[in-house]
């Protein structure tokens, strides 16, 4: 069965460093969890704590009930995947699979069902007398898997484990991890920088940065309602505008008004508004009736991008917002050339401010 994972006001230190400040996060039975965050937010650090290589200054860790907080990582019962695999390179596929097994002295026969069990589970049939340094990076990659399943661990923890694979073949494995750990149903802890794979991967997101958790939610909650300046700024290809809110559903930027989505306790002050390249419209006639935001200025560039077009358009106010369009036949024919004047308009509910420090 699945554990539950219970992370209550965990705090590491590192002489006047604070690593992490108080982290509070429940993980149920069977999800799915990214901890996501740049390089230095206490993601990894989180990670070890969890596995047991690294003590908290204060704090408590439980699986399904149980205080793991002093207990040895050979005990907690957990599957592990390093960022550089950690696999041993003189070992065999089937020797570096097995080696949890022999660390747990399970007889022999046991050992090969189980390897050739884990083996089939990552599609590496076949390869149990291959050598480290004969597979490919992605081979690799579900040998390091392989390992961490083969004793059934009832916990996966997996720190960064694709940042090493091209882009292809990391989007590959993506949702290959994904679909296996929904047929084991397996607790698993993901870290990871990468907001795409986040997005991709998770049942939920917590967004980590300087040591505390900004934001805990789904995919849909974090890329659609940031919960301040830092998760807007970090997730998503974002552009932030100052604006002055007029109240929960209004702002003022320079003369325009701004119908926003209804966000109860924004108050009045300044704030950001957040806008995303693919909620934007080029608009040609607004009707009086239009709900539509409308935001004017002149197309600095259009940008070729493959799959899409990036049109740039610069601001009264001076600043530049840019709109995402795919390039099929029917966009390309209706696409602003550089110097037009348009209008940009995006519907309130896609309209979001967020308060904080910039």
């Amino acid at each position: 069965m699945a554990e539950t994972i219970t992370i209550q006001e965990i705090r590491k230190t590192y002489g006047p460093v604070v690593a992490l400040d108080r982290i509070n996060l429940d993980v149920g039975a069977g999800e799915f969890v990214s901890i996501l965050g740049p390089s230095g937010s206490g993601k990894t650090t989180l990670l070890m704590i969890l596995a047991g290589f690294v003590q908290p200054d204060h704090g408590s860790i439980r699986f399904t009930g149980r205080e793991v907080i002093t207990m040895p990582p050979y005990k907690r019962d957990i599957g592990l995947v390093f960022q550089n695999y950690a696999l041993f390179p003189h070992m065999t596929v089937a020797s570096n699979v097995g080696f949890p097994l022999r660390y747990r002295k399970a007889d022999k026969s046991e050992t090969r069902r189980k390897v050739a069990g884990a083996l089939d589970l990552v599609r590496l049939n076949g390869y149990e007398s291959r050598r480290i340094d004969e597979l490919s990076g992605g081979q690799k990659q579900r040998v390091a898997l392989a390992r961490a399943l083969v004793f059934n661990p009832r916990i996966l923890l997996m720190d960064e484990p694709l940042s090493a694979l091209d882009k292809k073949l990391r989007e590959q494995m993506q949702i290959e991890i994904r679909e296996l750990q929904r047929r084991l149903g397996m607790t698993t802890i993901y870290v990871t920088h990468d907001q795409r794979e986040a997005l991709t991967m998770s049942d939920r997101i917590a967004v980590m940065n300087n040591g505390a958790i900004q934001q805990i939610g789904t995919p849909a909650q974090i890329y659609e309602e940031p919960g301040n300046l830092f998760v807007a700024s970090f997730l998503g290809d974002s552009q932030l505008l100052r604006v002055d809110m007029v109240g929960d559903s209004t702002a003022r930027m320079g003369d325009t008004t701004i119908r926003l989505r209804k966000a109860p306790g924004a108050g009045a002050g300044e704030g950001f508004l957040v806008l995303r390249p693919e909620k934007f419209e080029i608009v040609r006639d607004v009707p009086k009736s239009s709900e539509l935001n409308v935001i004017s200025g002149q197309v600095k560039d259009v940008v070729y991008q493959g799959e899409n077009v990036l049109v740039l358009v610069a601001l009264p106010t001076g600043e530049t917002v840019s709109i995402r369009r795919a390039t099929n036949e029917g966009s390309r024919r209706h696409l602003p050339v550089a110097g037009e004047h348009i209008s940009l308009g995006i519907h309130p509910a896609d309209t979001i401010v967020v308060k904080g420090a910039a």
